[in-house]
């Protein structure tokens, strides 16, 4: 497991997007979940994950609570 740190201390509370080294991954409740596909909001936009990983290359349509959208370069 990997555990989401906030200057020194598991923040647990913290759900959204972490980049480290590069790569940005889907943490939820403090924990890096790599189970994690479909959308989720950030910093005003909505990015595609897979497999707790943001996919730049995915195209396609993704459910969101019952509405279809269609994702381009993630």
């Amino acid at each position: 497991m990997f555990f989401y740190v906030e200057n020194g201390t598991l923040n647990t509370s913290y759900t959204g997007l972490v980049e480290y080294l590069g790569v940005w991954y889907y943490v939820e409740n403090g924990v890096l979940n790599f189970n994690f596909t479909g959308l989720t909001y950030y910093n005003g936009l909505f990015f595609y994950m897979q497999n707790g990983m943001l996919n730049t290359s995915y195209v396609g349509l993704v459910d969101l609570f019952g509405t279809w959208y269609f994702v381009q370069g993630g």
